[in-house]
């Protein structure tokens, strides 16, 4: 794969890994994560490999996903997105690390 164009590679990954157009389309797909990850496998992938960079508001996503513990550190949330309360309600959060954001 590496020496393939950058175009061919963008279409790859542009098929192979879930991307959410809008917030409700992510909270859709963190609930369904949630409750049955392994119908979200199928559906979406792994949700440490998602690519939620159209995304702007993840205010209350894990709200009250109380044993949320996957690894998201490798999502890319822009400085101006709305993180308020993301995690409000969740208790297990060994993996959350978010070294792209910035305040």
């Amino acid at each position: 794969m590496k020496n393939l164009p950058n175009q061919i590679l963008s279409i790859i990954k542009d098929f192979a890994i879930f991307k959410p157009k809008n917030t409700e389309e992510i909270r859709v797909a963190v609930d369904i994560w949630y409750y049955d990850k392994k119908n979200a496998l199928k559906y979406y992938g792994h949700i440490s490999i998602w690519d939620v960079s159209l995304i702007r508001n993840f205010s209350r996503l894990f709200m009250n996903k109380r044993f949320f513990n996957d690894n998201i550190s490798n999502w890319k949330i822009s400085k101006k997105s709305n993180i308020k309360y993301m995690f409000i309600g969740t208790w297990s959060l060994s993996y959350i690390n978010l070294p792209n954001l910035k305040y």
